[in-house]
């Protein structure tokens, strides 16, 4: 165990400044990176305890398989419109799909991006960040049925910089081929949307902050 009553003792161990009380938005609390390790409550144990009590361990294998068989099946789906690339195709054992979404059908691929200059890359990246935020701003206003994350930093590049991609993590039973189907047509049509006003499109309202775009 390790006690300190001075807080700035903890924020030097990672040269950590702490988040200010304004930002602590849904997404933005990210306790590990400034202490060695929290208490944890105990409603997350505990709602797992129940739901395989009742679902029982082969109601689980099922809930888990289907999650992961429907991930796949999204993933294949998301690489086959053209102007969607996943990029952890091959490297996930979870059913999270990190993807970017490409400006056109001949855009270059995302692993290929440290062949392009700093000002190509930051573009490529930006037409997935701003497309992130079109898609927030049609869920505030109730247009949208799905939420679409981003992940900031994922990928690191040659040069040593970032980029931020775009994040699908399906929690749901009731995601299945159906419903991963659905979701890829209406991102299609989203992105056929987005693309009239991807110049001068400056995102107006949000259901929260937004995560930062980056490329550093």
């Amino acid at each position: 165990m390790y006690i300190t009553k001075d807080k700035t003792e903890i924020f030097a161990q990672n040269h950590y400044k702490g988040i200010s009380y304004d930002e602590l938005e849904y997404g933005n609390y990210s306790p590990f990176q400034y202490t060695l390790e929290l208490s944890r409550p105990l409603n997350g144990p505990l709602a797992a305890y129940v739901n395989l009590k009742t679902f029982g361990v082969k109601g689980f294998q099922k809930i888990i398989g289907n999650l992961m068989d429907t991930s796949e099946y999204l993933k294949q789906l998301l690489n086959d419109t053209g102007r969607f690339e996943v990029i952890n195709d091959k490297d996930s054992d979870g059913f999270v799909t990190l993807f970017v979404a490409k400006e056109t059908n001949d855009a270059p691929s995302f692993f290929d991006l440290n062949n392009l200059s700093p000002a190509e890359i930051e573009r490529f990246g930006q037409y997935s960040y701003k497309f992130y935020l079109f898609l927030l701003e049609k869920q505030k206003k109730g247009e949208c049925w799905f939420a679409i994350d981003y992940s900031t930093g994922y990928h690191r590049l040659a040069d040593g910089k970032k980029l931020g991609v775009l994040k699908a993590y399906p929690m749901t039973p009731y995601f299945d081929r159906q419903a991963a189907e659905k979701l890829v047509r209406d991102m299609v049509s989203f992105q056929q949307e987005f693309d009239k006003v991807k110049d001068t499109f400056v995102v107006k309202e949000v259901p929260h902050k937004p995560r930062p775009f980056v490329y550093r």
